[in-house]
């Protein structure tokens, strides 16, 4: 008899053992939960609601009695409600109990039925006479001891009951007890005949198996080796392929590097295109010149979509007998190549495949082993997040251009706006100046009124075409600021003559005596100083009030423009400096603008190192104020 037969005949007696043990185990239990049922069934369904019914017919009796009384006493008819209402809840009561009453209580259930009745009589006999009255005595005087050997009776039958129940729990707990010490006694010898079997099994075994670990720890060590140099060959191809940033360059990269690092004599790299059409295909060979056409280039990878979503790959030990579910087209172009064994694993980010990586070996007993694999999927995962990478490099560069085209022609077309816009509004400008002279004749007043509102659209309009020249100058890099010493204050000044009187708008200049002389380019300050002035009279209803005002804080040069205007809703006040960004309320009240006048405002103030904040108030006003860098700042 062999070491084999004997280990295996000590096995079937030990599970023969434990079985045994088992069904004594399984009937224990039965016997226990049977027995168990019992007493719950007893309790839930007999003897707690018998025990609930018992005391709903006390309760209803009790408020009965309490409402006959309380009536009796005060002839109040709200008690009398409570009296009829408990009689006819007493009749519901007394059937639940005679329902679910057992046999053994019967005889005590009618005796407690039959005194509740009798007192029902008495209280309604009672109810019919005069309170007070010697017959209302005389009732109360009969229904008294009725009512108390109705309690007496109603006590008895739930201390029965009580006394019942407590002995149904008593019976499960001792089965309880004696189901777990059974359980307890056959658990233990079955863990006893196991341990003893396994003992002795154990020592067979390892004295069976001895030669057999010696050559398992070899065949480890090989597969440990061999997975070792798979990872390696996995880190280099990554390497290689990384280094690539389009498409084709990363698909070729990849063809190359995965045929010599997994001894394969043919590497092809398919990707699929948008629909899986126009397929981009990458292939490396050992022998290129024995091969013809490309081979796979044609093929699509859509077949391989129930793969990929399961993390798997095709595999073929020998594509001549085992085609594993391979398309006939894709066998055959296999074939055609030389295939003996071959592996294809697909690749994406998605649920269906982007692409896919075949590797083929021609020579006869040369399977793929699981640790390369391994090591192909792991290197598809990187091929398919370099290949989306590089997508997205491609698609940038795209954008970049196309971007750069749109720059170019908004330049264009910037340009193009001045120049055609800025000659005729000169010459309307030219001829208003000339009218408005008298130079053709004297003017009505409406005439006057005519050209005043011309004169001020066209200036609107320079303006407009000036925010317009100078966003598209400081976006380009093409804005430059010139710094030389001046004079704040005149600045300010000049700023307030340029606004002019507004009809109904007053405005104020708050400047020191002495002059404020700041690094500063005055021009783009000046345009700051005009933007914020327009915008503060613009937005000014009749009889409103705008101070503008210059002052030294330590070393820097702080301007403020304040006005009594409107004001700006507080959830839009971080959105006003955002170019063609115009409050809602002005908007609403069709107040002109383009929305770039404290876009300029910032980037000017940026280019002088400085900041500029904004206070609003919706119905007060707006407060803009400009502070200049110290280090730009000259007093005299």
């Amino acid at each position: 008899m062999s070491k084999a037969t004997s280990v295996a005949r000590r096995l079937y007696r030990a599970f023969a053992v434990v079985i045994l043990v088992l069904l004594v185990t399984g009937a224990a239990a039965s016997v226990a939960a049977w027995q168990q049922y019992r007493s719950v069934d007893a309790l839930t369904r007999q003897v707690l609601p018998e025990r609930l019914a018992n005391s709903r017919v006390h309760l209803v009796l009790m408020e009965s009695q309490r409402g006959i009384c309380n009536y009796l006493l005060n002839n109040d008819p709200n008690f009398e409600d409570v009296y009829r209402d408990s009689r006819r809840e007493y009749e519901f009561a007394a059937k639940e109990l005679r329902r679910t009453t057992v046999p053994a209580d019967l005889a005590a259930v009618n005796l407690q039925l039959d005194r509740a009745s009798a007192w029902f009589d008495i209280a309604g006999r009672q109810r019919e006479v005069q309170p007070g009255s010697d017959e209302d005595v005389c009732f109360a005087h009969q229904g008294g001891p009725v009512f108390d050997e109705f309690l007496a009776n109603n006590a008895h039958l739930d201390r029965t009951l009580t006394h019942r129940g407590e002995t149904l729990q008593d019976q499960t707990r001792t089965v309880e007890l004696l189901a777990a010490g059974t359980l307890i006694a056959t658990s233990g010898l079955g863990i006893l005949v196991a341990i003893v079997v396994a003992v002795r099994t154990a020592r067979r075994i390892k004295r069976m198996f001895k030669d057999e670990k010696k050559q398992a720890r070899a065949q480890a060590r090989e597969h440990a080796r061999e997975q070792a140099r798979a990872q390696t060959r996995m880190r280099e191809a990554g390497m290689r392929i990384r280094e690539n940033v389009s498409v084709d360059a990363a698909l070729d990269a990849a063809a190359r590097v995965l045929g010599p690092a997994f001894r394969a004599d043919l590497a092809v790299v398919r990707l699929a295109g948008a629909d899986h059409q126009d397929q981009r295909t990458a292939w490396w060979s050992a022998k290129e010149q024995n091969i013809g056409a490309r081979p796979l280039s044609a093929q699509p990878v859509a077949w391989l979509a129930d793969r990929h979503a399961r993390g798997d790959v095709w595999r073929s030990g020998d594509v001549r007998t085992e085609p594993n579910g391979a398309p006939d087209r894709e066998r055959a172009e296999l074939l055609a190549a030389g295939a003996v064994s071959a592996l294809t694993v697909p690749f994406g980010t998605g649920s269906d495949p982007d692409g896919a990586i075949t590797l083929v070996r021609c020579a006869d007993d040369e399977p793929w082993l699981p640790a390369e694999v391994e090591a192909a999927a792991q290197v598809a995962s990187d091929v398919a997040r370099w290949v989306q990478q590089s997508h997205l490099y491609e698609r940038e560069q795209r954008l970049e251009a196309q971007l750069r085209d749109l720059d170019r022609s908004k330049d264009v077309f910037l340009s193009t706006v001045s120049h055609e816009l800025r000659t005729p509004l000169t010459s309307i400008s030219g001829f208003v100046e000339l009218l408005a002279d008298t130079a053709s004749g004297p003017l009505t007043d409406d005439q006057r009124r005519m050209l005043e509102i011309v004169e001020r659209n066209t200036n609107r309009l320079r303006g407009m075409i000036e925010d317009l020249l100078t966003l598209s100058r400081i976006e380009t890099g093409t804005f430059k600021t010139v710094r030389e010493h001046t004079d704040v204050t005149d600045l300010v000044s000049r700023a307030v003559r340029a606004v002019g009187s507004p009809a109904n708008v007053t405005v104020y200049a708050h400047c020191p005596a002495q002059e404020l002389v700041a690094e500063i380019d005055p021009h783009q300050i000046e345009r700051v100083l005009t933007n914020l002035l327009s915008n503060a009279v613009k937005f000014m209803p009749a009889g409103g009030e705008v101070v503008v005002s210059v002052r030294e804080d330590g070393d820097d040069v702080v301007l403020s423009v304040s006005d009594t205007g409107m004001g700006i809703p507080r959830d839009e006040q971080s959105d006003l400096f955002t170019r063609f960004f115009r409050a809602s309320n002005a908007v609403e009240a069709s107040i002109p603008g383009t929305g770039l006048g404290l876009t300029i405002v910032r980037n000017i103030v940026a280019n002088h190192d400085g900041e500029v904040k904004l206070q609003s108030e919706p119905g007060e006003g707006t407060t803009v104020t400009v502070r200049l860098p110290r280090e730009r700042v000259l007093v005299n």
